[in-house]
């Protein structure tokens, strides 16, 4: 399971957000961190769909999704994991240790 963003891509994040559409080189020097950081997390957020690119005279522009459809996004990945807690309720209840009784016959 992916975490949540780290401080360096929310800030790369931000950045592209405010620039709209930009390449790495230029997101990286608003936001004051190297380029190859800046372009290895644009890629990665490019995997988890939150930035896209597309390639204008040989270079890569980087945008990122706007906050409302991150955010429908995530509602969305909380609503399939609420569905799945309750099957793995099930699993715990089903492997917990379950009280045992035992029963003694005669005086002693």
């Amino acid at each position: 399971m992916k975490r949540g963003m780290l401080e360096k891509e929310a800030l790369v994040y931000l950045t592209a957000l405010e620039l709209a559409s930009a390449p790495a080189s230029t997101i990286a020097r608003k936001a004051n961190i190297k380029r190859t950081t800046a372009y290895a997390i644009l890629r990665d957020l490019e995997q988890r769909g939150i930035a896209t690119s597309i390639i204008r005279k040989q270079l890569s522009y980087f945008s990122v999704v706007d906050p409302e459809q991150l955010l429908s996004q995530l509602q969305e990945k909380c609503q399939e994991f609420q569905q799945i807690v309750g099957q793995m309720q099930n699993l715990k209840d089903i492997y917990a240790t379950k009280p045992r009784v035992d029963y003694y016959e005669g005086i002693s």
